[in-house]
Formats: C-alpha cells, structure tokens, sequence
C-alpha cells in the first residue's frame, strides 16, 4: 500500500471517500496464498501492476509492470 501511495502525484485532487485521487483506482487482491498483486489504474494508460511473494517471512517483489501510453482501438 505504500508504494502505491508514492505513485499518486502529490498535487492530484483527493477523492471525498478515502483520500485517494479522483484519476484513478487502486486494486489489490491475493492471486494464491503466497502470491499479491496491486494494481493502479491511471486514465490514458495502461495500469501500474505491481506482483509480489511472500517467502522467508517477508513479501518479496517478482515483477511490476510500468504504466505505458494506451492502444486506441
């Protein structure tokens, strides 16, 4: 959760319900027992997805996936 707070810009518009900015969500979900994922979606681009595992008693960072410009169809 704080590494998906520092993404938010600092001067983004805070939402009324939570503080989060109004642009954009925040996902997070357990994909297995071990396995976490978070995900920040961002408007015009592909969403901030962040995987992580638990192992040796502490949550370890396997992958992230930055936001790119998103594909007009």
């Amino acid at each position: 959760m704080t590494t998906a707070h520092q993404l938010m810009p600092a001067g983004g518009a805070a939402s009324s319900s939570g503080g989060w900015p109004v642009w954009g969500g925040l996902h997070a979900h357990f994909v297995s027992l071990n396995k976490f994922e978070a995900q920040v979606d961002q408007p015009g681009q592909t969403p901030f997805v962040l995987h992580m595992k638990f192992e040796h008693w502490g949550w370890k960072i396997t992958r992230f996936e930055l936001p790119q410009p998103a594909r007009r169809a």
